[in-house]
């Protein structure tokens, strides 16, 4: 971006835009229910380190202040030989990747169309529900049911994540939950189904 034209500021009447841009620091923590409230019982482990400073445009080095408990992290390395061996051979459960046509990335059924975010998870009886969340309809979910792994997801608040969960307390044993962020995204939470079942309900 030419120097002349950055700006420190969002500038509308200029037609500005935000600057995306990845500071480097990857992190893993764990995570587990307690009664009602999702706790952390380890601290946070970086897998990757902080990036400091960005050239955003020629001459313009910058970079948000991050609060300490993201600077102040601990390695890996000096994490249990559990969690290390999750992190390392473990076996993702959460899948972020779902198929879609180009050109309809943002297509809904209701006309709605800024679906955002993507995740899906796998059923007992082996298809798949894909889910997504819509900028223009915002604490809604929008989500479609697939034969197989690979099928395009049809025209149907932050990054979600779902997966199916082996849960004891259930008869059938099997539960999808999603987890995901408010708008604001200070907030973390889980939504999980009351009974397993085959179909599809909004919000899970």
């Amino acid at each position: 971006m030419p120097a002349e034209h950055w700006s420190d500021t969002k500038d509308q009447q200029r037609g500005s835009a935000g600057h995306v841009a990845h500071l480097g620091l990857r992190f893993v923590q764990e995570w587990e229910v307690s009664g009602k409230t999702l706790r952390p019982p380890s601290p946070l482990y970086k897998t990757r380190d902080l990036v400091e400073r960005i050239e955003v445009t020629p001459g313009v080095q910058t970079c948000a202040s991050t609060h300490r408990r993201y600077t102040q992290v601990q390695p890996l390395s000096e994490a249990s030989d559990r969690i290390r061996a999750d992190v390392t051979r473990g076996v993702r459960s959460c899948l972020a990747v779902i198929q879609v046509r180009a050109g309809t990335e943002k297509l809904a059924a209701d006309g709605k169309n800024g679906l955002a975010h993507h995740t899906e998870f796998k059923r007992p009886d082996g298809t798949w529900v894909a889910v997504r969340d819509n900028l223009l309809n915002p604490t809604h979910y929008y989500a479609v049911g697939k034969a197989q792994q690979s099928d395009f997801y049809p025209p149907g608040c932050a990054p979600t994540c779902s997966a199916a969960l082996c849960d004891g307390r259930r008869a059938a044993g099997w539960a999808p939950w999603i987890i995901c962020n408010n708008q604001s995204r200070h907030d973390m939470y889980l939504t999980l189904t009351k009974t397993a079942t085959s179909s599809i309900r909004p919000g899970c």
